[in-house]
């Protein structure tokens, strides 16, 4: 079984950034974004898991506890859309398996650790029509609330 780790259990956190980065650039070739990430894993280190393999990442769940708080740090328009939300659902998430292990149960894992770690109700943000809608429904999500953000359409999606 592959084991789930806390970034601030690691010994060689710089190892694991470095896989960690590895695994973003895998899944977002487009472009670098994995600046957002850093602020999860420097803010939250207790909150962000990491399935790793040997020094290879295959899976990451990020969470900022506190999303209110935190709205000033998150650049993305998304956040404030649903700011009417954070006081019943503070917690939110991202999480990103390798496409190689999606579908065995991993994904799935991660987000049963970070349910036991946290007393929150934790909420995700997601397209209308997107792949990952079905695995957030999977795992006991449900829909909250559907807004549009330009042409796109966002569900907020919460565990409780």
């Amino acid at each position: 079984m592959i084991p789930i780790l806390r970034y601030q259990d690691l010994e060689q956190a710089s190892r694991a950034r470095r896989a960690l980065r590895q695994l973003f650039l895998k899944l977002y070739p487009q472009g670098d974004v994995f600046a957002f990430l850093e602020y999860y894993y420097q803010n939250y280190p207790e909150c962000f898991y990491l399935a790793m393999k040997s020094e290879q990442v295959l899976a990451y769940l990020a969470i900022c506890p506190d999303t209110s708080a935190a709205l000033a740090e998150l650049k993305y328009d998304y956040y404030h859309l649903f700011s009417d939300y954070y006081q019943e659902h503070p917690a939110h998430l991202h999480i990103n398996v390798d496409p190689s292990m999606q579908g065995q149960g991993l994904g799935s894992r991660l987000l049963d650790y970070a349910k036991k770690d946290l007393a929150k109700s934790l909420h995700a943000i997601v397209a209308k029509g997107e792949d990952n809608v079905h695995f957030y429904l999977k795992n006991g999500f449900q829909p909250v609330a559907v807004r549009k953000l330009q042409e796109k359409e966002l569900i907020f999606l919460s565990n409780h």
